[in-house]
This record gives C-alpha cells, sequence and structure tokens, in this order.
C-alpha cells in the first residue's frame, strides 16, 4: 500500500494582507500539520525524481527484452511483468504531484479514486510479478528434475495476476465499493477514500501474504541450498586438489550469491512494503492515530523506490542483462564502425 507525498489540502489563504500563509486542517478527521513547507518541498522533489528513475531502470528492462531474442524466455516473462507494474508507477505518481502542487483537484471523487487505484494497482500487480518469479525460482532449485513451470503455465499465471490485480484495486472501487459517500470526504484519508472492509483485504491479502508466501519460499530455498552445500563438502575430501575440487569451490560460489541475492530479496521488500501496511493498518483498528506529515513522506518514499531498485536486483544483476546492456552501451560509445586487431575496420554487427 502507497502513500502520496501530498498529504494536504490547500487551505492557504493570505488573510492579513501582508503574504502570510498558514495551512489549517480541511475537516475535523485531519489534523494540522504545523511548519511543513521544507517536508513539502522534499516529498515534490523526490517524487519528481523518483518519476524518472523508475521509468528510466525499468524502460531499459524493457528495451532490453525487446532488442536481444536471447533474453526473451521463460524465466524473464516474469521479469518483464515487474517492470511493465513498476513503471505504470511512475504513470500513477504523475496525478499525485500535480494534485500536491494544486490541492483543491482533490475534491474531485474520480480524480482521487483513479490517484490512488491507480497506484494500488501497480504496486500489487508488481508485487504478485515478484511472487510469480519467487515462485519459478522455487520450483527450479527445490525441484530441479521437474518443469512445472511451463509457457502455458507461465501465461496463465500472469493473466492471472493481471486481471485479479485489476479487479481488486482498480475495477470495485469505481464501481461503488469505496467509502465515499459525499463531498465531504478528505482525499489523503484511505479511512475516507476506500470501503474499510476492501482496505483490510487489501492490507492482508494483496499486502502482506505475498510477502508471507516469499519468505516461506525463500527459506525452503535456503535449507536445500544449505543442504547441498554440505552435501558438496562432504563429498570433497580435505586437501583435494584438482579439477574436482575445482569445480566444488566454482559451485560453493555460485550457491552462496544465491543466499546473498535471496537475502536481498527478503530484506528490500520487507523495508519498502512492511512498515507503511503497518501503519496503514493501525490508522484502520485505533481511529485516534493520524501518521504525521514526516511519517507519510518517509514511508511513500520507501515504498516507491523499491520499484526503482527492483530491476537492479532482480534482472540487471543477473549476467545476460548486463552483457545485453554492455553490448549496447559499446555500440553507442564505439559508433557503428569497429577497428579489428588486424588494423582493418568493418561495420559491427552486434
Amino acid at each position: 500500500m502507497n502513500f502520496s507525498a501530498g498529504e494536504m489540502v490547500d487551505n492557504c489563504s493570505d488573510s492579513t494582507g501582508a503574504g502570510n500563509c498558514t495551512w489549517a486542517e480541511p475537516t475535523g478527521l485531519v489534523p494540522s500539520y504545523p511548519d511543513i513547507t521544507g517536508w513539502l518541498q522534499f516529498s515534490i522533489t523526490t517524487q519528481f525524481l523518483l518519476i524518472f528513475v523508475i521509468f528510466f531502470t525499468n524502460a531499459t528492462v524493457l528495451v532490453l527484452v525487446a532488442y536481444f531474442k536471447t533474453l526473451q524466455n521463460l524465466e524473464n516473462s516474469f521479469i518483464v511483468s515487474m517492470a511493465v507494474a513498476d513503471g505504470l508507477l511512475s504513470v500513477a505518481l504523475i496525478p499525485g504531484v500535480d494534485i500536491t502542487l494544486n490541492p483543491t483537484r482533490a475534491s474531485n471523487k474520480y480524480a482521487c479514486l483513479l490517484l490512488w487505484c491507480s497506484i494500488m494497482f501497480s504496486s500489487t500487480a508488481s508485487a504478485f510479478s515478484l511472487l510469480a518469479l519467487s515462485l519459478d525460482r522455487y520450483l527450479k532449485i527445490v525441484y530441479p528434475l521437474h518443469h512445472y513451470m511451463t509457457s502455458a503455465w507461465a501465461c496463465g499465471i500472469l493473466a492471472f495476476v493481471w486481471s485479479y490485480t485489476f479487479i481488486t484495486t482498480f475495477l470495485l472501487p469505481f464501481v461503488g465499493v469505496n467509502g465515499i459517500k459525499d463531498q465531504s470526504f478528505v482525499c489523503f484519508d484511505f479511512k475516507d477514500v476506500f470501503n474499510i472492509a476492501h482496505l483490510q483485504f487489501q492490507c492482508y491479502v494483496n499486502g502482506l501474504a505475498p510477502f508471507l508466501v516469499m519468505f516461506v519460499m525463500y527459506g525452503k530455498i535456503l535449507a536445500v541450498v544449505w543442504e547441498k552445500l554440505r552435501a558438496e563438502s562432504d563429498q570433497i575430501p580435505a586437501g583435494a586438489e584438482g579439477e574436482e575440487a575445482g569445480r566444488g569451490k566454482k559451485w560453493l560460489r555460485r550457491e552462496l550469491k544465491v543466499i546473498k541475492k535471496l537475502t536481498m530479496v527478503l530484506g528490500t521488500t520487507a523495508a519498502a512494503w512492511i512498515p507503511t501496511t503497518c501503519m496503514l493498518l493501525r490508522q484502520i483498528y485505533d481511529p485516534t492515530y493520524y501518521p504525521t506529515f514526516q511519517t507519510r513522506v518517509i514511508l511513500s518514499t520507501l515504498t516507491y523506490m523499491n520499484s526503482a531498485v527492483n530491476p537492479l536486483l532482480y534482472s540487471l544483476r543477473l549476467r545476460p542483462f548486463r552483457e545485453a546492456l554492455s553490448k549496447i552501451c559499446c555500440r553507442r560509445c564505439q559508433g557503428p564502425t569497429a577497428v579489428h586487431p588486424s588494423g582493418g575496420s568493418s561495420t559491427d554487427p552486434a
């Protein structure tokens, strides 16, 4: 669950004629936030930067997959799905920045729903695409001799992810499952905008559940990797030399990289999603609690940054993607021709 940085409704007015401008609470439900000018500027600047960073990193992944046929495989289909979802978040942030700069537009019911539903849709699609990618890796590591994930299964899973996400996060609020009863709603108060039962469903089923499932799968993966490491070390005698020992050390390094990557997966996902979800759950169950503007800015920034770093963790760190990216960069640096060691030159076919 994400929050826009624009948490305030603009009640800024110059009542003294001396240019003094103050922020007042729009309703009795939302407390006033004194002296937030610096945080508001930080929020707007951060959102502008994230729009470009999120779009650029995820667009890079999509361009590489479209340009190189070697990257168009089953596993990368889940990476593409996650890149599309994260890229859509950069588009969804644009109306968030617009409402931050022009808060009066937040009084429109459908504009408010479009803002939050777009962010929820892209974030949830990204989370479930990551879950599908994790499932694919789980099956490959835990059941390496079986081929559970086929092209048909992958297409079916992705079709379900996008259709389910669209219905639960976008369609339902627009057909009436929302909390907006009249024109006095507060767009930046989720309990005013969304139906409480639907909001709980989003937190538990679309928020915490995917993370818990991934936690269980990665725990099983780590257990399998650890057992393989122990078995490999027992098979290689102490002081062994030659090709067998070299293969064992190479395999050991590869598996240790897997453990490191899985730790990064859990760490970044937990840091991005759990604090924000817990804050929202507390706000749902505790009517007296309302998070400060600073808290929302920090947590929303962490959540949005997850969409920016996802390509770096799940695609651009992979060797095929790095090699494809280096080929494009080398071609741009060297130009259309490349000089061969013999001294001749020819058009670079890569």
